[in-house]
């Protein structure tokens, strides 16, 4: 429903100032005015909210022995936006996010030789799977530089680049970890875990160790931004990519990246008292 919404609203944005100037003379009460955007928004501010889609990117998440290359999880982002325009002629606008986000990752691996016991009890060296399931929640809050690309003559439609810092805090990280060794085999059962499978599985829950609850971070990414001049609503879709140069837990080199597919609406607050030259509607 949502790609057929926005399959609706490109389309009107393509050809419907096309349409509209196209429309004959003998028929003025169906034509609209298109006045003159020269200025390109009539206010500095904007606000509105903001939703994305999050594939999370985990990279040297510690494992029972050593660590797991790679792992990603599906998650979501939301919150709220704002935007500031240097001026109305400008071609450079800050945005702001305040965003909660759920960035999780599942991992796996093959452990060659783990210690594990035979039906009668006896120790044996045999194969492991090791399953690690992470949730990792955060609030986000970034500010990023962006920068149009007119597509239209009147700036209806824009192509936006977007960069800038981040900073997460981590609100929730816990881990569900799992390992499992072939029949006939078993584990025994540790302190502070619990057993399944008949004995074959090992599960332990916990926070991984040396957890950094503040990280920074950097954005960067580009979109389509869809602006309606009559209402000064804007509707945007874009890719950003979120880079964590720092590690995540102390003593690891586990990172937390991310690719998000945003989808954000906005408004043009109007200036009480716009500067010279900034001409609102």
């Amino acid at each position: 429903m949502r790609f057929l919404f926005t399959a609706i609203v490109l389309c009107a944005a393509l050809f419907g100032p096309t349409a509209l100037r196209a429309q004959p003379a003998d028929h003025p009460h169906i034509m609209l005015p298109m006045p003159d955007f020269s200025v390109p928004r009539p206010s500095r501010w904007a606000v509105g909210v903001h939703a994305s889609y999050t594939l999370g990117m985990h990279s040297a998440f510690p494992a029972s022995e050593g660590e797991f290359e790679t792992g990603t999880g599906h998650g979501f982002n939301a919150g709220i936006g704002t935007i500031y325009r240097f001026s109305s002629h400008s071609r450079f606008s800050l945005l702001g996010h305040l965003m909660f986000e759920r960035r999780p990752g599942s991992f796996r691996k093959t452990i060659d030789r783990y210690d594990a016991v035979d039906a009668e009890g006896a120790p044996i060296i045999t194969t492991a799977a090791e399953r690690a399931d992470l949730r990792y929640d955060m609030i986000v809050a970034d500010l990023l530089i962006t920068i149009p690309f007119h597509l239209s003559k009147h700036n209806y439609y824009d192509f936006v680049v977007a960069l800038g810092p981040s900073l997460d805090y981590v609100v929730n990280a816990s881990s569900d970890r799992r390992i499992t060794v072939p029949e006939p085999y078993h584990l025994p059962v540790r302190s502070g875990a619990r057993s399944e499978d008949a004995g074959r599985t090992v599960v332990v829950d916990g926070i991984p160790d040396g957890l950094r609850r503040f990280h920074p971070g950097v954005t960067i990414g580009g979109g389509m931004e869809i602006w309606d001049p009559w209402s000064g609503q804007a509707i945007s879709l874009g890719v950003m990519f979120d880079y964590a140069p720092m590690v995540a837990s102390r003593g690891s080199d586990w990172r937390a990246h991310a690719v998000r597919m945003n989808l954000e609406w906005s408004r043009d607050v109007r200036d009480r008292n716009p500067p010279e030259g900034d001409q609102p509607l």
